[in-house]
């Protein structure tokens, strides 16, 4: 392809996408156009950010789940009372190991329980 043919190419590719950008953004009365967070409605007045709408979509769903309501008779079953916990309780975890685990073996500083004044070992 000669240099002349490519120019002329790469003018029609640039002015479709001049005219494509006229259509969807800058001529008035887009209808509906979202483009990298800004929505615009009809006649490009009325601009909401991205922000904004996800605000707008957090308070329906605030307002959808301060709609919702719970039947709690459930827990007046007599079913539900005679459920028995069985929870276990976890100990405390216990000092194992090393006190300095990156001292060199045989180097551990073990420190001596303290006695109380008055009583013998």
């Amino acid at each position: 392809m000669s240099k002349i043919i490519k120019a002329v190419i790469i003018l029609i590719v640039l002015a479709a996408i001049a005219l494509a950008s006229y259509e969807f953004v800058v001529k008035p009365g887009a209808v509906g156009v979202s483009l990298g967070g800004l929505t615009t409605s009809t006649g490009a007045s009325n601009i909401v950010t991205a922000d904004q709408d996800v605000g707008g979509e957090f308070l329906q769903m605030l307002l959808n789940l301060k709609a919702i309501k719970l039947n709690t008779s459930i827990f007046d079953n007599t079913s539900y009372k005679s459920l028995k916990d069985y929870t276990v309780v976890l100990e405390e975890p216990k000092n194992v190991g090393r006190p300095n685990p990156f001292a060199p073996v045989g180097q551990d500083v073990v420190v001596p329980p303290k006695q109380i004044p008055g009583t013998t070992r």
